[in-house]
Parts: C-alpha cells; sequence; structure tokens
C-alpha cells in the first residue's frame, strides 16, 4: 500500500471513530447508555482515535519535503528538528494529549447539542434562524470531518448573518484555537467574551473561556468564568469536567499557578519569560518536579534550534533537571519517561533502555503510560 493509500486509510478511520464518538454521547444524553457503557465506549474510542492520530502525526513527519537536520552529540547522531523535539515533548505530556483529546472531541458533540437547544438568534426571522441553524450543522459537519479551515468560513458566513451569534463566537474561537493553531489563547478570549456579552448564559463560551484561563494560569478568572455558569445550562455529559475543573483551579497553590504560566509563556514563543518564572519557582522549592520538568521542556525547544556546543549544553542542562526532577519524585513515572526520551536524543541508547526498565516492572502504570513504555522499547530495541 502506498503512503498516499495509508494516510487516506487513516483518515478514514479518524473520521469514523469520530462519528462513533459523538454517536455515543448522543445515545448517552437522549438516556440510551448509562454513565458506565458511556464511559467505558468513550474510553476505549478515544484511545483507538489517539493511536490513529498519532500514526498520521508519523506519517506526515515522514512525508515532509525537508530532512531534520543532524548534529553529532555524544558520539552519535542526534535529531536536532522542532519538529522531532515536538514529538518528544508531546510523548511526555500523554496525560495532558488525552484531556485534549477528550475536550477536543467533546466539542464537536457540544455543537451537536447545542444547535437548537439556544436559540441565540431569535430575534431574527424565522427563515434567517433557518439558515443560521443549517449553518452551524455544516460547520460541524466540517469541522468533525477534519476540514477545519471550511468550518472556520462556514462560521464566518453565520456570523455575516448574526454578528451576535453567540454559538458561532464560541465554537470559531474553539476550533480556531485548539484544533486550528490560528487563533492564540488571547485572540479566542477576546472571541469568547463577545460570546458571552452577547448571551451571559450560553454556558459553552464560558467553560471554554476557564479552559483557556486555566491553561495561561489565570485561575481566579478561570473561577469566575465557572461561578458564572449555570449549570442547568452546561450539558450532562460535562457536567462532571466542569467540577473538576472547578476543583483544580479553586485549590492551587501559587507554585501550579506558576508552573501554568510558564507553560503558557513558553507556547507564546517567550522562552525568557518562561524560564525566569520556572527559576523563581524552583528557588522557592527546589524539589518541585513539574517545574524542573517545565523548564527541562523549555530548554529542549531551545536546543532544537540550536547547534553544535551550545545544543550539547542545553540539552545536558535538561537532563540534569530531568534527574533531579526523578530524585525529587521517585515514584511519578513521568520524570522516568522524560530521561529515557532525553538521553535517546542524547543518543545514549544503552543507559535510555536501562532506564526505560524502571517502568518495564511496575504493574501500577497508567495505561496512556505503559503505552508508551511499550513503544519506546519497540523503538529502543532490547
Amino acid at each position: 500500500m502506498s503512503t498516499e493509500d495509508e494516510r487516506a486509510r487513516l483518515v478514514a478511520e479518524r473520521d469514523e471513530l469520530l462519528g462513533r464518538i459523538a454517536e455515543v454521547r448522543a445515545d448517552h444524553a437522549a438516556g440510551d447508555l448509562d454513565d458506565v457503557d458511556a464511559d467505558a465506549l468513550i474510553d476505549d474510542l478515544t484511545r483507538r482515535t489517539a493511536e490513529i492520530l498519532r500514526q498520521l502525526d508519523d506519517a506526515d513527519r515522514a512525508d515532509a519535503p525537508s530532512t531534520p537536520r543532524r548534529v553529532k552529540v555524544s558520539g552519535r547522531d542526534a535529531p536536532a528538528s522542532v519538529e522531532e523535539s515536538a514529538r518528544r515533548r508531546r510523548q511526555t505530556r500523554l496525560v495532558w494529549v488525552g484531556v485534549i483529546i477528550v475536550f477536543a472531541l467533546t466539542a464537536g458533540v457540544f455543537i451537536a447539542q447545542s444547535v437548537g437547544r439556544r436559540g441565540s438568534g431569535d430575534s431574527l426571522t424565522g427563515d434567517i434562524r433557518q439558515t443560521t441553524r443549517d449553518l452551524l450543522l455544516q460547520a460541524r459537519d466540517e469541522w468533525s470531518s477534519g476540514d477545519i479551515e471550511a468550518a472556520l468560513v462556514t462560521y464566518d458566513e453565520v456570523l455575516a448573518i448574526a454578528p451576535t451569534n453567540a454559538e458561532a463566537l464560541t465554537y470559531s474561537a474553539w476550533v480556531a484555537r485548539t484544533m486550528g493553531g490560528m487563533l492564540s489563547d488571547d485572540e479566542a478570549l477576546v472571541r469568547l467574551d463577545d460570546a458571552v456579552a452577547a448571551d451571559p448564559g450560553y454556558a459553552d463560551a464560558q467553560v471554554f473561556r476557564a479552559i483557556i484561563l486555566r491553561d495561561l494560569g489565570r485561575f481566579d478568572e478561570a473561577l469566575a468564568a465557572l461561578d458564572a455558569l449555570n449549570i442547568d445550562d452546561v450539558p450532562p455529559f460535562l457536567t462532571d469536567r466542569v467540577e473538576a475543573l472547578r476543583a483544580e483551579v479553586s485549590g492551587a497553590d501559587p507554585d501550579t499557578v506558576a508552573v501554568t504560566r510558564a507553560e503558557a509563556a513558553a507556547r507564546r514563543g517567550d522562552v525568557t519569560g518562561a524560564i525566569a518564572i520556572l527559576d523563581e519557582v524552583i528557588a522557592r522549592s527546589p524539589q518541585n518536579a513539574g517545574a524542573l520538568l517545565a523548564k527541562a521542556d523549555v530548554l529542549l525547544v531551545v536546543a532544537s534550534s540550536a547547534g553544535g556546543e551550545d545544543r550539547v549544553l542545553l540539552v545536558g542542562n535538561a537532563l540534569d533537571l530531568v534527574d533531579r526532577a526523578q530524585t525529587a519524585a521517585p515514584d511519578d513515572p513521568v520524570p522516568i519517561l522524560y530521561r529515557v526520551l532525553v538521553l535517546e536524543l542524547l543518543g545514549r541508547t544503552a543507559e535510555a533502555r536501562t532506564t526505560l526498565g524502571l517502568l518495564e516492572t511496575r504493574a501500577d502504570l497508567p495505561e496512556d503510560i505503559a503505552a508508551e513504555v511499550a513503544a519506546l522499547r519497540s523503538r529502543l530495541g532490547s
């Protein structure tokens, strides 16, 4: 099978899985599936979707026209491309990736259920309301099939008809920010603020605002967004998730907030600001494993575009931080996983295999971590 045919197969399988998740959630919302069955089905389908997304990501990188630059590190060739570094960073944040996938998949169902659930354009004529509803359903179908650009164009058509349509404002912001990478966090927040101003009771906008504010480390504002919700307006399958988010932002300690702010700064490209925030946390709490790993992450990003001795020094410093995190949290598998990946990046394959063995003997690993351990063992060999 050609690479093109394989990618087409993966895309078709991804779309089918996304559609099945939407169907399960719809059946659950309608009362046709109980919580236990729905959760089990969604967990299985989400894991399968995540695997397809990883395969698509690998296929896309394999088809990239340029060959990643390589430099000598410890006598071995090691990848130095931004894409390779991003892959490694993604692998170490498996839990976060899982959450993002769940929220992304949930967003598609939000659209399906919110069309007609709230009448954001009720002040318009019946024909126009029908037109906007049809367009919103069309945008949902386009988004679900992976055609992000078409979905955003359709949302723009809705906003041309009804500039204050809360649903179009909300989902154009969320889809462009989360799936399309076309809006920054701050830009998405501006549009979500417009949605809230247009319809203060539209729960979806406040939920998404809270998620982005949480990601930016603005926990007080995230909590305020959740407090503004009428829980009766939140779709039933999101109620528990909203409460978990509330618990997270209301109980966060200052160091956790600071690390989240630093990670948001790094995503915006403010590496200097991110490191400054993390250095403050580490100075206050030298054993804060989260801050140590976050700084290691930032250094690896910088190293991906550096060369020669600078790159070796940056990766070496990242490894030191990972080792400190492992010492600070010896029972946490994530620092160990980080160490394996950094050792592999350095070309120290034998050490990477030995370190991986520390995880292979553990029976308490979460499923996503265990799956990554198996993938690393396959890649590193025996």
